[in-house]
């Protein structure tokens, strides 16, 4: 008799932390990224069941985005769905798919977001609250990957588009784009 003619209970085989490894893990994860403090300055957090029937936004607000983009540098995402794992709210996330990367391709979408939030960090920094689309796209010294990859054009777009933001919302051009006015 040998110790392989044993069974090993579950409860066993899962406390060896095998079960629970994900290689699978696209961007970092959880564990090696940082978040930003839940608070109301960062977070939002909407009920959906009210009675007009409209979903509500959930997730980052834009300075807590911001701040997520900064304590992780190099991990940040790269697809939509990356996005959704770092919790961005999904109304963001669908603008960025359904209006902004419409005909584009998704990474370059991703990154163009990326480069304006990071600015947009920056001048939060700068203004610390506020009203900040007076100085989204003000900045003279942009990201280098936005001029190095040519996404230009896809960041003029999300600043275009982002031209109500302030440092606790989106504007609702973003989180209730066209397509679902006929919700």
């Amino acid at each position: 008799m040998s110790l392989d003619d044993f069974e090993i209970p579950a409860f066993l085989r899962k406390s060896s932390g095998f079960d629970d490894m994900d290689d699978d893990s696209p961007f970092g994860s959880p564990a090696q990224t940082k978040e930003p403090k839940r608070s109301k300055a960062n977070w939002v957090d909407a009920t959906r069941d009210d009675s007009s029937g409209v979903v509500g936004y959930s997730g980052w607000t834009p300075a807590g985005y911001a701040e997520w983009l900064r304590l992780n540098p190099g991990q940040w995402p790269a697809t939509y769905s990356e996005l959704r794992a770092t919790k961005l709210g999904e109304l963001v996330v669908q603008w960025l798919e359904f209006v902004i990367g419409e005909g584009e391709d998704e990474a370059r979408v991703v990154n163009a977001f990326h480069a304006v939030m990071a600015e947009l960090g920056q001048s939060y920094l700068a203004v610390l609250g506020g009203k900040l689309a007076s100085v989204i796209g003000q900045g003279k010294d942009k990201p280098p990957s936005s001029q190095e990859s040519g996404l230009d054009v896809l960041t003029a777009r999300i600043q275009k588009d982002l031209a109500g933001i302030t440092s606790q919302s989106w504007p609702q051009g973003v989180l209730h784009f066209e397509e679902d006015a006929d919700a």
